[in-house]
């Protein structure tokens, strides 16, 4: 903890913005960012009920060495990490975005080869009272389903 103009505040962590480290051996990162779907997702009851925006961030850490130019097969296809991420969002129900995040990043890194891959899950318009978003990032690493 700091203190900032009197008050006590937690002291800043980095996030790293692109792969993590421990998986950063990865020379090339293939990224789908700002999809937004609506879900109906939350902890509470309202939330489930009415539902409401989520956007969704998916880093694919590959080894561009593999991939052959034309051949889908050795690299991720947008299309399909796509509809992961919509079905995901769109037809399941979670009451927590970190489980969300965890199961789409489960399921694209079984679907893919690939060495790790990180999603984030932001909830843009959470009622806290006031403009808030918040957001679940998961890590998932080959060898870690």
């Amino acid at each position: 903890m700091t203190r900032r103009n009197g008050a006590t505040v937690p002291k800043r962590v980095r996030a790293p913005s692109s792969v993590p480290a421990d998986i950063s051996h990865a020379p090339d990162v293939v990224r789908l960012r700002g999809m937004q779907f609506y879900g109906f997702h939350g902890a509470t009851p309202q939330e489930r009920k009415i539902g409401q925006r989520f956007e969704v961030d998916v880093e694919m850490a590959i080894d561009a060495e593999k991939v052959v130019d034309g051949d889908l097969s050795t690299t991720p296809d947008y299309r399909i990490v796509y509809g992961i991420c919509n079905a995901c969002v769109t037809e399941r129900r979670y009451r927590l975005i970190e489980v969300m995040a965890r199961e789409i990043a489960h399921e694209i890194l079984a679907t893919f080869p690939m060495v790790g891959v990180r999603v984030t899950v932001r909830k843009p318009c959470v009622p806290l009272g006031g403009v808030v978003t918040v957001g679940a990032e998961a890590v998932v690493q080959r060898g870690n389903l």
